[in-house]
């Protein structure tokens, strides 16, 4: 930002950085950085009442900045803060200023992970100049504080068809409208679950999902837990949620015997949960899940048998697997 000369020669060698984080919410319109054991800041406000900020270019242009620099107490990592001066902080502005600040560090960034926060209920998501960047996220979370960030079907739709993600955070209210297909992702996170449906439920490459509140039909877990036992979701490590109907629906087919897990191995593998759990298994592969209720049943897991929990099992319960050659 001080040398166009120096700028060209940092255009050809190109840094490879670990996450490019857009934070696009009511409380902070900017950029993180990741990259190795430094992270770096960027936002925008005024600094008009602050004397002696450096000029540098940006894209062509001169502004203001403001530069903090520190070390974590946490973990020792180096933390740089960018300030960059606006004249007006709207939202518009600030928009406009991560654009620009965006299309300048592409331009010699090689980057691996995108990650997006969304919470701006005055900005229409699909236009957002981002998508011109990329569509595929690692970590994409999209809501709003404590309430739910009210959205159309349409922009729903896109945010669950157009955008990829591995991770998804997602608390949205949608009137009058459910998703009738899996959703897309690995780890889903979704706080209002008003619009989800059993479908979205059994994408192929889910792994992890926590669910909170109810939805506008009840989700028929004994739907989900047999399509993992006839070969569907075969990634899936746990499904967790509230439970809206009886214990002879959810058992309905599954075979369900008395959990091997002791309350103490239960307790180690998922908070809250009960040791009234019951293991069912896969024919195909003879592979191993449990189902656990909360207190009051009121919420239900669904978990898998992954060679991680064998740490976290009493000498009893790693020998009662190895005899069914779990381990």
């Amino acid at each position: 930002m001080r040398s166009d000369k120096f700028l060209q020669r940092m255009k050809g060698c190109k840094f490879d950085i670990d996450h490019f984080h857009w934070i696009v919410t009511s409380n902070r319109i900017g950029i993180d950085l990741q990259i190795g054991g430094t992270r770096i800041y960027f936002s925008y406000r005024n600094l008009d009442n602050e004397i002696g900020n450096p000029v540098r270019k940006l894209n062509g242009k001169y502004l203001f900045f403001k530069l903090h620099e520190k070390t974590s107490k946490s973990d020792g990592n180096r933390c740089i803060q960018w300030e960059f001066d606006l004249r007006t902080e709207s939202v518009e502005n600030r928009m406009e200023m991560l654009k620009e600040t965006t299309k300048y560090l592409k331009e010699f960034l090689t980057i691996k992970h995108y990650n997006l926060r969304f919470d701006l209920k005055e900005l229409k998501i699909q236009d957002l100049f981002i998508w011109e960047h990329t569509k595929k996220f690692n970590n994409l979370d999209i809501s709003e504080g404590r309430r739910s960030l009210e959205l159309s079907p349409e922009d729903l739709k896109f945010i669950l068809e157009e955008l990829k993600a591995e991770i998804r955070s997602l608390k949205i209210g949608v009137n009058d409208f459910e998703y009738e297909k899996p959703i897309q992702g690995k780890y889903l996170n979704i706080e209002n679950m008003k619009w989800i449906t059993t479908k979205c439920l059994m994408g192929p490459d889910l792994v992890k999902m926590y669910g909170v509140g109810t939805s506008k039909n009840a989700i028929n877990l004994n739907e989900i837990i047999k399509n993992w036992l006839n070969g569907g979701s075969l990634h899936l490590r746990s499904i967790s949620c509230v439970y809206e109907g009886s214990l002879e629906d959810l058992f309905e087919g599954l075979n369900a015997t008395e959990s091997m897990f002791s309350a103490q191995d239960i307790t180690k593998l998922s908070d809250n949960f009960l040791d009234n759990g019951r293991d069912i298994r896969r024919t195909t592969d003879r592979h191993l899940a449990i189902i656990m209720f909360s207190k009051g049943k009121r919420s239900v897991q669904f978990l898998t048998w992954h060679p991680d929990y064998v740490k976290d099992m009493r000498p009893e319960t790693c020998q009662k697997l190895r005899n069914i050659h779990m381990i």
